[in-house]
């Protein structure tokens, strides 16, 4: 994935993203300050505790430049603290269970026509090793699965899930809770790791009729979002074992 990394990131490698916001201050253009200028700042921003937003000014700025940020985010609510370092946001990062490396995402979404043919080439392979890497948040979409409509299951969306199948599937869920994505190959008689990740694929290349992970540009489109599902089912687990 493109995007401005705060530290090191190695291919393949694990990343937390953090949005990339704008915003405009005016600053003198002179010493007199008779004349003034524009000034647009690129943030890092993350999401953190009491539902604030921790951002990391990309662009570098003066002392008067870093106090007229603060002064306009206040003046639109106070929406954000700005930390002093990339340090602070990847602290933030890890008390959520994520990743410390950074990812800034571009403020235009890249899209799937946008990749290099080797990104597209690898684009399989990376999801995969990202989604086995998290098998632990991953396997609980499988515990979670709801039906889509009267007609289809959300698990039907993989090849090779029939009725049958589907059936013993969630039999088999209202025993125990799966943990392992060979619990759940052995049940559903697919590659848990594989079946998502060709479908997170499928939904980045913009040619699924619903979407389950990616929240679609089209808001036609049906999105189920089920990736924030799966975090919260996973961290709310984690708090009920005091972990």
């Amino acid at each position: 994935m493109d995007g401005i990394p705060l530290s090191d990131v190695e291919v393949f490698q694990r990343v937390t993203l953090a949005r990339s916001v704008l915003r405009t201050i005016i600053q003198p253009a002179d010493v007199k300050g008779q004349k003034f200028k524009k000034l647009t700042i690129l943030l890092a921003c993350l999401p953190g505790p009491e539902k604030m937003v921790y951002c990391y000014p990309m662009t570098p700025l003066d002392k008067w430049s870093l106090d007229s940020l603060r002064a306009t985010i206040q003046e639109e609510g106070g929406w954000s603290l700005l930390v002093d370092s990339p340090h602070e946001l990847s602290a933030i990062a890890e008390e959520k269970g994520l990743s410390p490396a950074i990812l800034i995402v571009p403020p235009v979404p890249l899209k799937y026509e946008d990749l290099t043919d080797i990104a597209k080439n690898n684009l399989l392979e990376a999801v995969k090793m990202i989604i086995k890497s998290d098998e632990r948040i991953y396997v609980e979409f499988f515990n979670i699965a709801e039906a889509v409509n009267i007609r289809l299951h959300a698990l039907e969306l993989f090849k090779g899930v029939g009725k049958k199948t589907l059936a013993n599937f969630l039999e088999r869920r209202k025993q125990k809770p799966f943990e392992s994505f060979e619990e759940v190959k052995k049940v559903l008689k697919i590659d848990p790791a594989e079946a998502l990740a060709e479908k997170i694929v499928e939904e980045i290349k913009r040619e699924a009729k619903y979407y389950v992970f990616i929240e679609p540009s089209d808001p036609e489109a049906q999105y189920l979002g089920y990736l924030d599902k799966v975090k919260k089912a996973y961290f709310s687990k984690r708090r009920g074992l005091g972990t």
